[in-house]
């Protein structure tokens, strides 16, 4: 059977999205914990803003996305 644009499209968007997971899964464990997020992006911050990143700010800010969105009481999850 023919597969369509969308279907091809959002199954794409899937691989993308699992291997997004995978690299923000920095222990390789196959679980993303709220600390993975949270140092990742201080990580990025750091390089972005140098030493005048606010470290604090970025814990929040990923602790809050992390919980408002995936678990709310900053529980691994799996993908």
């Amino acid at each position: 059977t023919e597969v369509s644009a969308a279907e091809l499209s959002a199954k794409h968007v899937e691989e993308l999205m699992l291997e997004l997971f995978r690299l923000q899964d920095l222990k390789r464990d196959g679980m993303l914990e709220e600390s993975e997020l949270i140092k990742l992006n201080q990580k990025i911050a750091m390089l972005h803003h140098g030493m005048d990143a606010d470290m604090e700010e970025v814990h929040r800010k990923y602790q809050a996305l992390f919980r408002e969105n995936l678990d709310e009481d900053g529980n691994p999850v799996s993908f």
